[in-house]
């Protein structure tokens, strides 16, 4: 959690991107607005979240996901989306009214070379 936090308190320092990438994951804050995400990677796994942390989101409309959100709230309580899944789509669209965390699986085959 204190990654997390370090995502929020980050961007208010700096328009830089900061990730979170782990061994089987890379986690980023989408500020709140109109957000077009390049996800035609190698390294992409195919799992992927929106979380709303500290604040819902009350208007979050997606395209490019396995289910996509149409003017919808996400909020802890009610509707997270933590286990939803891209689709063949190069690109992703997310716009939030309020700071949403995305987090996607990586393929580490692709990722060490190992193309089997």
């Amino acid at each position: 959690m204190g990654n997390i936090n370090t995502l929020f308190k980050g961007s208010a320092q700096t328009d830089l991107p900061i990730y979170l990438v782990g061994s089987k994951t890379i986690t980023f804050l989408l500020n709140a607005g109109s957000h077009q995400i390049d996800v035609n990677s190698k390294s992409r796994g195919v799992h992927c979240g929106l979380v709303p942390i500290g604040h819902p989101c009350n208007h979050v409309t997606t395209t490019g996901f396995r289910w996509n959100l149409s003017n919808q709230t996400l909020a802890f309580g009610q509707l997270v989306s933590t286990s939803n899944a891209f689709t063949d789509s190069p690109v992703v669209t997310v716009d939030t009214d309020h700071p949403l965390i995305l987090t996607m699986d990586l393929a580490f085959s692709h990722c060490l070379g190992d193309e089997h």
